[in-house]
């Protein structure tokens, strides 16, 4: 007979795999950003005061979101779990993603040996920047923001969100879903 536990046990199995799963995806994108970051060291658009750092992955709606701070761009970023995903799709391709604040329109990316994810840009290049803490602070700001229900974002202070973030009115993120159907 399975112990009362037996369910929950098999959740927090789950969720280690989520999590692990996470990490390793996390990982193997950062790991691409920083060759890139090497590549890019010495170009106008480099903030040698920056270095790329994931911030605030989570399991959403199927994907790993989070935001990815880099020396020379910010965004949220969607990682698929499985390392192939998207190869039906070109870079640049258009794709909306709900979030609690509402709906957002990313772009297929790839960096490194052929690693696909969607991209929101948050800042280009990263200027405004004098530090790794500040560019956190705007990311940290940029995740409560998409994450916070629409309806309540007005009660939060200007330090807490992210002015970076807008939802797509909600007839373009209709038309925007019923075209990417289509294809």
């Amino acid at each position: 007979m399975a112990s009362p536990d037996a369910g929950n046990d098999r959740m927090m199995d789950d969720r280690m795999m989520d999590d692990r799963m996470m990490a390793e995806r996390v990982a193997a994108l950062t790991a691409a950003f920083v060759a890139v970051d090497q590549e890019m060291r010495g170009l106008p658009v480099h903030n040698p005061a920056l270095a790329v750092e994931p911030v605030g992955f989570r399991a959403h709606d199927g994907h790993f979101v989070g935001v990815m701070i880099t020396p020379w761009f910010m965004g949220v970023l969607a990682v698929h779990p499985e390392a192939g995903a998207w190869r039906d799709r070109a870079p640049a391709d258009k794709q909306v993603r709900t979030f609690p604040s509402g709906d957002y329109e990313f772009l297929v990316g790839e960096v490194g040996d052929g690693l696909r994810y969607l991209s929101l840009s948050l800042f280009s290049p990263m200027g405004a920047f004098d530090s790794q803490d500040s560019a956190r602070q705007a990311a940290e700001g940029a995740l409560k923001t998409l994450f916070t229900p629409a309806e309540a974002i007005d009660r939060l202070s200007a330090a807490e969100t992210s002015d970076r973030i807008r939802p797509l009115p909600p007839e373009i993120a209709r038309r925007n879903r019923e075209a990417a159907r289509r294809k």
